[in-house]
């Protein structure tokens, strides 16, 4: 049975380099699909960087909105 799930909110704390929003978004999908049952069913859209805050400690936080259906049981 397939379930959509909305990703309303996906932080991730990013260290060293700044990375792209390319590299944002893959890991924002790559920490999503870990938490699945089946990984591999999972299908993202609506993938976006909404903000980014760079901290005194070097440390990048990025907001990734979106949405994703999976097979979750």
């Amino acid at each position: 049975m397939k379930k959509t799930l909305a990703v309303v909110l996906a932080v991730m704390a990013l260290t060293a380099c700044k990375p792209g929003e390319e590299k944002a978004l893959e890991l924002a999908q790559k920490e999503i699909s870990a938490d699945l049952k089946d990984p591999d069913s999972a299908k993202f859209r609506y993938l976006r960087v909404a903000k980014t805050q760079e901290n005194e400690d070097g440390t990048v936080l990025v907001l990734v909105c979106g949405q994703v259906n999976a097979k979750n049981g």
